[in-house]
């Protein structure tokens, strides 16, 4: 049979207060969470610690859920501007991870914000074209791939881009200009099969 010692744990701490010491560091743990979802734009609902004591267990409910999703390109450009970011890369990032999650306006206010900054930007002017297409705003779609082709006319997406937009306006020319423009630069791109039909 073993003694069981009652002095000090390892590295000096007390068993009676490690419960104390776990529930201080999650509390820290969910302040900075909070704070960190309210800086990107997050609402707590939420937040419930019971109280510590003996053999208490730790139940957390957190339940933090983004806004609402904005339906348009303006309450994407408002809900942006609200966040306080202006740094096109950063910005740029944030679109796209918001594509990836499909929330495509939010995409959109991100990419546009960027290029409030940075207009030149060629390649954002190709997210925004899609994501303006993922979106059913083909007018818009095509005019931000010809703000891309103007800016890069040896960039290959933008190409797609402008084609894919006219095809969806029933522009054939044109999506058969593009499309070939694509080709030229990108005959095995990952979009050349869907622009050789256009051609």
């Amino acid at each position: 049979m073993t003694e069981q010692s009652s002095g000090p744990a390892p590295f000096g701490v007390r068993p009676e207060n490690v419960a104390v010491l776990v529930m201080a560091a999650l509390a820290v743990g969910l302040l900075v969470g909070v704070a960190i979802g309210q800086r990107q734009g997050m609402v707590v609902k939420q937040v419930v610690l019971p109280e510590a004591g003996p053999g208490a267990g730790f139940e957390a409910d957190l339940a933090a859920t983004a806004p609402a999703a904005p339906t348009s390109v303006a309450e994407a450009r408002a809900m942006v501007a609200a966040m306080g970011h202006s740094d096109p890369e950063t910005l740029i990032g944030l679109g796209d991870r918001k594509l990836a999650n499909q929330v495509t306006y939010l995409a959109l206010g991100f990419y546009l914000a960027a290029l409030d900054t940075a207009p030149d930007r060629a390649e954002v002017w190709v997210k925004v074209a899609g994501a303006y297409r993922q979106v059913g705003q083909s007018a818009d779609a095509l005019e931000a791939a010809r703000q891309a082709t103007g800016r890069r006319p040896d960039l290959a997406e933008a190409w797609y881009e402008q084609a894919a937009a006219a095809a969806a306006l029933g522009r054939q020319d044109q999506a058969a200009t593009a499309a070939a423009r694509y080709l030229a630069l990108a005959p095995e791109g990952e979009h050349a099969a869907e622009a050789r039909r256009w051609r």
